[in-house]
Protein backbone atom coordinates (compact mmCIF):
# COMPACT_ATOMS: atom_id res chain seq x y z
CA UNK A 1 0.00 0.00 0.00
CA UNK A 2 1.23 3.92 -1.08
CA UNK A 3 1.70 6.43 1.27
CA UNK A 4 -1.90 7.84 2.41
CA UNK A 5 -2.60 11.72 1.16
CA UNK A 6 -3.91 14.17 3.49
CA UNK A 7 -6.86 16.15 2.73
CA UNK A 8 -5.46 19.24 1.82
CA UNK A 9 -3.47 17.89 -0.68
CA UNK A 10 -6.55 15.70 -2.80
CA UNK A 11 -8.36 18.04 -5.23
CA UNK A 12 -11.83 18.77 -4.55
CA UNK A 13 -13.88 16.46 -6.99
CA UNK A 14 -11.60 13.49 -5.95
CA UNK A 15 -13.74 9.91 -5.35
CA UNK A 16 -13.28 7.07 -3.13
CA UNK A 17 -12.36 5.35 -6.12
CA UNK A 18 -9.65 7.99 -7.35
CA UNK A 19 -8.19 7.39 -3.33
CA UNK A 20 -8.04 3.68 -3.95
CA UNK A 21 -6.66 3.18 -6.93
CA UNK A 22 -4.46 5.54 -5.80
CA UNK A 23 -3.59 3.70 -2.20
CA UNK A 24 -4.27 0.45 -2.95
CA UNK A 25 -5.04 -0.68 -6.64
CA UNK A 26 -5.46 -4.15 -4.96
CA UNK A 27 -7.83 -3.94 -2.87
CA UNK A 28 -11.44 -5.16 -2.94
CA UNK A 29 -13.39 -2.64 -1.29
CA UNK A 30 -16.95 -1.41 -1.61
CA UNK A 31 -17.62 2.49 -0.94
CA UNK A 32 -20.90 1.74 0.81
CA UNK A 33 -19.76 1.65 4.62
CA UNK A 34 -22.10 -0.15 7.59
CA UNK A 35 -24.55 2.34 9.08
CA UNK A 36 -23.89 1.14 12.73
CA UNK A 37 -20.39 1.60 11.82
CA UNK A 38 -21.09 5.52 10.78
CA UNK A 39 -23.28 6.04 13.70
CA UNK A 40 -20.80 4.92 15.99
CA UNK A 41 -17.63 6.32 14.76
CA UNK A 42 -19.49 9.88 14.12
CA UNK A 43 -20.63 9.86 17.60
CA UNK A 44 -17.12 9.39 19.03
CA UNK A 45 -16.39 12.38 16.74
CA UNK A 46 -15.27 11.63 13.33
CA UNK A 47 -17.26 11.52 10.24
CA UNK A 48 -15.80 8.87 7.59
CA UNK A 49 -17.65 9.47 4.44
CA UNK A 50 -15.41 10.02 2.25
CA UNK A 51 -11.83 9.59 3.43
CA UNK A 52 -13.02 5.54 4.41
CA UNK A 53 -13.90 2.36 2.12
CA UNK A 54 -15.14 -1.12 3.85
CA UNK A 55 -12.34 -3.17 2.84
CA UNK A 56 -12.28 -6.74 1.95
CA UNK A 57 -8.84 -8.41 2.44
CA UNK A 58 -7.84 -11.67 0.39
CA UNK A 59 -9.69 -15.01 1.87
CA UNK A 60 -11.78 -12.86 4.81
CA UNK A 61 -14.94 -13.80 5.30
CA UNK A 62 -16.00 -10.17 6.71
CA UNK A 63 -15.07 -6.72 6.06
CA UNK A 64 -13.09 -3.60 8.00
CA UNK A 65 -12.68 0.02 7.29
CA UNK A 66 -9.69 1.44 5.33
CA UNK A 67 -8.61 4.57 5.62
CA UNK A 68 -7.68 6.37 1.85
CA UNK A 69 -6.22 9.67 4.33
CA UNK A 70 -3.64 10.13 6.40
CA UNK A 71 -5.97 12.28 9.15
CA UNK A 72 -8.84 9.17 9.07
CA UNK A 73 -5.98 7.13 9.43
CA UNK A 74 -5.27 8.84 12.96
CA UNK A 75 -8.73 9.00 13.47
CA UNK A 76 -9.27 5.43 13.08
CA UNK A 77 -6.41 4.82 15.52
CA UNK A 78 -7.51 6.98 17.98
CA UNK A 79 -10.69 5.37 18.07
CA UNK A 80 -9.48 1.98 18.70
CA UNK A 81 -7.33 3.00 21.18
CA UNK A 82 -10.53 4.96 23.07
CA UNK A 83 -13.00 1.98 22.59
CA UNK A 84 -10.78 -0.22 24.58
CA UNK A 85 -10.36 2.79 27.39
CA UNK A 86 -14.60 2.94 27.54
CA UNK A 87 -14.79 -0.78 28.13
Amino acid sequence: MKALPTLASLPTWTTKGDLIALVAPQVTFDTALPQGWVDDVTDRGFDPRGQVVWAYPQRALWGLPMPLTTEARAALIGLNERLWEDE
